[in-house]
């Protein structure tokens, strides 16, 4: 790096300006409409693409791999100056940098970008080893970038993959006064539920996520693997699978009960259908980045001395919260095992038959005990959302 900057300072000068050019317009676009942003930037970015090409030709990767790092970074700070993102600010630096360096990439599909550098960075060495002239080089690399000048463009205008702020989702989890999350002062008492509503929650965790009060994390990682090494499954060579439970399996993806729930007020309309992205950002990332920063604030209630202790312990009882959010607000609020498996069987693979042999299994057994006894010691932390 240093050795080309001496032995071409102009070349270097030029592209050291165009990529400053870069930072100051994404710093100071202000209060402007966020699609209006995209689109000037993704048109900037294009624009020294090509000036990059023309200018530095062969050694072309090395800067656009630059400019992506570039916009990445930078990305992240224009969309950290969001006004919406109060919830946000509770995450420490880096997590709050990683949200919204990752948000602005998706946002603005900026792995177009990335995916024309990588095709750079295989062509090049091509070009070179078949003694290509530097004319053919250009022209190709070119247009190239014009297209995908051109995809990017247009897929952003009809993009409607969308984020809510942190805030908007909370107000959509405590519009349900008897189970809002209570942010402010702790209050004593524990959370108590009748046995026939525990032993349904405790059903529609052996069915949705075994695993949920055996991790801290909101998405599924090693233990979910051990788990499912070393539990046994009690339906086994008890039910036949139906045709069409089977067909949907292979088909339908696993998200833990915290993912399923806040993607239910994270995502603007018509974003669920970006599955790839949906699942990247909104299920690994965003969905524990706002459970992380609901616990960092609630945290602050408790004072200066169980503030650490209440941001280490808190995600337990939020767990338990989101569970009985997840019974009430995805699955509305079943009375009796009929109406909850009625509910189950809409939201997953498994046909409503196939539910009724596994509850009919399930009620009464040592693993429903087992659940309860998990409801009933993540309900009486010490630290709570009460």
């Amino acid at each position: 790096m240093f050795d080309y900057v001496k032995e071409n300072p102009e070349e270097f000068i030029a592209v050291f300006t165009v990529l400053s050019t870069l930072l100051l317009n994404l710093l100071g676009f202000g209060d402007e409409e966020i699609q209006k942003k995209k689109l000037k930037i993704i048109l900037l970015s294009y624009g020294i693409v090509l000036m990059l090409i023309l200018s530095t030709g062969k050694k072309v990767t090395f800067f656009l791999l630059l400019l992506n790092i570039s916009l990445f970074l930078f990305g992240g700070l224009l969309h950290g100056t969001n006004e919406n993102q109060n919830l946000e600010k509770e995450l420490g630096l880096f997590h709050f940098f990683i949200y919204n360096s990752s948000a602005w990439f998706l946002l603005a599909q900026n792995y177009i970008l990335l995916g024309g550098t990588i095709i750079s960075f295989i062509l090049t060495p091509i070009f070179h080893f078949f003694n290509v002239d530097l004319l053919f080089t250009t022209i190709t690399l070119g247009i190239i970038s014009i297209i995908l000048l051109f995809i990017q463009y247009l897929l952003v205008i009809k993009d409607y993959f969308g984020l809510e702020s942190f805030n908007e989702v909370l107000k959509g989890l405590c519009k349900n006064k008897e189970v809002a999350l209570n942010m402010g002062i702790p209050k004593e008492g524990v959370s108590s539920l009748g046995n026939d509503t525990k032993e349904l929650l405790s059903f529609v965790l052996y069915c949705e996520d075994k695993n949920f009060f055996e991790r801290k994390s909101n998405t599924i990682n090693l233990v979910d693997l051990k788990m499912r090494c070393t539990k046994r499954l009690i339906f086994k060579d008890k039910i036949v699978i139906d045709a069409e439970s089977r067909k949907k399996q292979y088909i339908r993806g696993y998200s833990t009960i915290e993912q399923q729930l806040v993607r239910q007020f994270s995502m603007t309309p018509y974003s669920y259908k970006y599955t790839i992205r949906r699942k990247i950002f909104n299920d690994w990332l965003y969905t524990p980045l706002f459970c992380k920063s609901i616990c960092n604030r609630k945290a602050r209630t408790y004072g200066k001395k169980k503030k650490k202790a209440a941001q280490k312990e808190l995600m337990w009882n939020l767990k338990y919260m989101l569970l009985i959010q997840y019974f009430i607000i995805v699955l509305k609020k079943p009375k009796n095992s009929n109406d909850l498996i009625k509910e189950m069987s809409k939201q997953s693979r498994v046909s409503v038959p196939v539910y009724e042999k596994m509850y009919s299994i399930f009620k009464g057994s040592d693993e429903s005990n087992y659940y309860i006894q998990q409801i009933n010691d993540n309900a009486s932390r010490d630290f709570n959302f009460y």
